[in-house]
C-alpha cells in the first residue's frame, strides 16, 4: 500500500539552493562562486521531519563531479522550520560553465515526528527509479538534472526541491522525489545562515572571516546584539583567531555577509562531542524543578530529537541571557517564548541538560 507523506492539497517544498554571484551567461576560464541554501514548506501532518545532508556535488555534461558542500558529520535540519526562510549553508568556487547535473549525499533515513509526538525513523527507498542509490555507511545518493549557468558576472540560482507532497510510503520505506525547483520563491524569502568554521582576520566587535571545513571563506559581521557563548560552560567569551565556532545569523546574499546573532565557541576538550543545540518554542515551565519543555523548530550539531518535545533541565551553573544581548534569569522563561538551548542531551532521561539558555525578545 502506498500513502503520501504530506497532507493532500498542501503546497509542500523543501529545497537546497545553490546561488552564484558569478551570474548567467559568460564562459571561458573565469571562476565564479556558488552559495548553498535549504528551504521548505510543510503540512501539519508531521511538524518535524529531520533529514541529514552530507554532500552536494554538481557537474556539467562533459565534466567531473565538483563538491560544493561537505559536512563529514552531516548537517541535520528540520524541513518544516524552513517554511518561511532559506538557510545559507556556505559558498563554493567553481569554473564558469553550464552545470547540468546535481548529486546529493543524504542519510538514508528520515526521522518523522507526527502531531501526537510519536517519532520513528523511516528508510528511504533506494533503486526505485527515482534516482536514489546506496552509498554506504548509512548514506545514499540521489542524482537529478539541473540547469545552472555560472558565468563571470552577475548571479545564478539553483533550487533543488524535496518534493514532499509526492513522497510515498511503500511498506516501511519512503519513495522520495527530488528535482530542480522554483527560483522565484527562493528570491522572495528571508535568508539566514548557520555555519561551522575557524576564525581568521578577527576585528573585535566588527567581524571576522570564517574558514569552513572545506576551506571556503565567509565574512561574518558582529554588532552590539551578537551573543558570544562558550560551548563548555555557557558563559560569555571573548573571540580570538583560530577558535572553532558555530555561527547563526542573517545572510545578505548581495553583500555576501553573515550578520551573527549567536556565535557559539566550540571550546570543549579534544575528543568530546559537540554540544547539543536546539531552537524552538517553550510549551511548559516547571518553576519548582527549574525545568521547561521545548517543541523544536530546529536542532544543530547533529542532534535530532526523537520526540515532538524536549525537556530541558537547568542548574545553578546554567547561564541565561536574551537576544539581543542582555542578562536574564530562569524566571524570564515563559510559555510561548522562543529559545536557543545549548547543552548535553541525556538519551536515558530524554532531557537536555542546559549550559546556556538564550531567550529571544
Amino acid at each position: 500500500m502506498r500513502t503520501l507523506i504530506g497532507g493532500l492539497g498542501t503546497a509542500l517544498l523543501a529545497a537546497v539552493v545553490i546561488f552564484g554571484v558569478s551570474g548567467c551567461g559568460g564562459g571561458g576560464s573565469a571562476t565564479g562562486s556558488m552559495g548553498l541554501y535549504v528551504m521548505d514548506a510543510f503540512s501539519d501532518e508531521h511538524p518535524q521531519v529531520w533529514a541529514t545532508l552530507y554532500r552536494i556535488e554538481v557537474a556539467s555534461d562533459a565534466g567531473t563531479w565538483r563538491a560544493v558542500f561537505d559536512d563529514s558529520e552531516g548537517l541535520a535540519f528540520n524541513l518544516p522550520e524552513l517554511a518561511n526562510e532559506a538557510a545559507f549553508l556556505g559558498s563554493a568556487d567553481l569554473p564558469a560553465a553550464l552545470y547540468t547535473r546535481a548529486r546529493l549525499t543524504l542519510g538514508n533515513t528520515l526521522r518523522l515526528v507526527d502531531r501526537n509526538g510519536n517519532g520513528s525513523d523511516a528508510p528511504l527507498m533506494l533503486g526505485g527509479g527515482n534516482g536514489f542509490g546506496p552509498a554506504g555507511n548509512g548514506t545514499c545518493t540521489v542524482e537529478f538534472p539541473i540547469d545552472c549557468t555560472v558565468g563571470d558576472n552577475g548571479q545564478s540560482d539553483l533550487v533543488v526541491d524535496f518534493d514532499l507532497p509526492n513522497f510515498e510510503r511503500v511498506g516501511a520505506e519512503i519513495r522520495a522525489r527530488i528535482q530542480q525547483g522554483d527560483r522565484n520563491r527562493f528570491h522572495a524569502m528571508r535568508k539566514h545562515g548557520r555555519l561551522l568554521g575557524r576564525i581568521t582576520n578577527l576585528e573585535p566587535a566588527v567581524g571576522f572571516d570564517l574558514v569552513q571545513p572545506s576551506g571556503r571563506v565567509v565574512r561574518v559581521a558582529l554588532n552590539d546584539s551578537t551573543v558570544i557563548v562558550s560551548a563548555a560552560n555557557g558563559s560569555e567569551i571573548t573571540l580570538a583567531n583560530d577558535q572553532v565556532v558555530f555561527v547563526m545569523g542573517t545572510w545578505d546574499p548581495d553583500a555576501r555577509i553573515l550578520t551573527a546573532s549567536v556565535v557559539l565557541v566550540i571550546d570543549l576538550p579534544a575528543g568530546l562531542p559537540r554540544p547539543s543545540h536546539v531552537r524552538g518554542t517553550v510549551t511548559e515551565v516547571n518553576a519548582g524543578e527549574r525545568s521547561f519543555v521545548v517543541e523544536p523548530a530546529n536542532a544543530f550539531m547533529g542532534f535530532r530529537p526523537m520526540e515532538k518535545k524536549v525537556k530541558v533541565t537547568t542548574s545553578a551553573t546554567t547561564v541565561f541571557g536574551f537576544i539581543p544581548r542582555a542578562p536574564a534569569t530562569f524566571e524570564d522563561i515563559s510559555v510561548g517564548a522562543k529559545v536557543d538551548v545549548v547543552g548535553a542531551y541525556d538519551a536515558a532521561s530524554k532531557a537536555m541538560v542546559a549550559r546556556r539558555v538564550i531567550i529571544k525578545r
